[in-house]
């Protein structure tokens, strides 16, 4: 049996069974000689159901965070099984290479996930932040999600305040921007208006993801970024969205807040920093100004 001093606990095993113990002075009467008071209290049974329901624990946020990262990695893998797909039966050599390009960016954004989960940094010299087009990923965002679902009953208004360039990794980016949007075209059940705009303020770029849906609760907006927190059904969502998101805009420089009125949607308002650098790219040129406002009913 270790020592203590008077008044500490300590545990002792003795046979099957585990103890804690505390002793303590007691002092002598009439000026007789103190007395040390030991007491023992049988803590077996409380220490096996501690150690069960650490290893539950455990194994709970094992499972949790397994149904995370297949949670993030749906979107990209759909999209890959949809463009291999169509491979097999486009003829047009030009529409093949373009699949394949795509299916390159989801890969390359799988890998991306996985290494955000699993902490592991990079250090490919492709992995360092560059001038992203902030509105260019927002759109191929959008368009990964909603090319495979029925858009009858979508409507998609953007309203850009430009060809706006920020410092990131364009996979991160859009992955961001897709938890969010994943997040809004479910509340809406694709169904409905989904406002997508930018704008500029100071030194930073505003963009605002706004959906129709029926908006979060009061009780649920302190909690939404809170890591598996989700009001969605049981296999719907692990609640890992918007706190991945978060994270990412953060180490970005940005940050992140959510606007709801129960009955009146929700609305995502990012801010990041814009830089001045404008990055290459075939499709635009970022000192062209692309600014466009317009409803986008979208084809069925």
């Amino acid at each position: 049996m270790g020592t203590a001093g008077p008044g500490h606990r300590q545990d002792i095993q003795i046979g099957p069974r585990r103890y804690h113990y505390q002793w303590f002075h007691m002092a002598g009467r009439n000026q007789g000689e103190d007395r040390i008071g030991l007491v023992f209290r049988d803590t077996t049974d409380e220490s096996r159901l501690q150690d069960q329901l650490i290893q539950a624990e455990k194994s709970g946020s094992l499972g949790t965070l397994t149904a995370g990262i297949g949670h993030e990695l749906n979107n990209p893998l759909f999209g890959i099984l949809g463009l291999g797909e169509a491979i097999e039966e486009e003829p047009n050599l030009d529409r093949v290479r373009s699949y394949a390009r795509d299916i390159v960016q989801h890969g390359r954004r799988m890998a991306s996930i996985i290494r955000d989960f699993t902490g592991v940094t990079a250090r490919e010299t492709s992995d360092q932040r560059q001038p992203v087009h902030l509105e260019q990923e927002l759109d191929r965002a959008i368009t990964t999600l909603t090319d495979g679902m029925d858009r009858s009953e979508l409507v998609i208004q953007k309203s850009y305040a430009g060809d706006t360039c920020v410092s990131a990794l364009p996979d991160q980016l859009r992955q961001a921007f897709t938890n969010l949007l994943t997040n809004a075209l479910h509340a809406m059940k694709g169904r409905g208006v989904l406002g997508l705009s930018t704008s500029l303020a100071d030194t930073s770029v505003i963009t605002t993801i706004a959906d129709s849906g029926p908006g979060i609760p009061q009780q649920h907006l302190s909690k939404i970024f809170d890591p598996f927190f989700t009001t969605k059904g049981q296999g719907e969502g692990s609640g890992l969205g918007l706190t991945v998101a978060r994270r990412l805009f953060k180490k970005f420089g940005g940050d992140i807040r959510i606007e709801s009125q129960e009955g009146n949607g929700t609305s995502c308002i990012v801010t990041l920093p814009v830089i001045s650098h404008r990055p290459p790219t075939q499709e635009a040129s970022c000192t062209e100004s692309t600014s466009r406002s317009s409803p986008q009913p979208s084809p069925s």
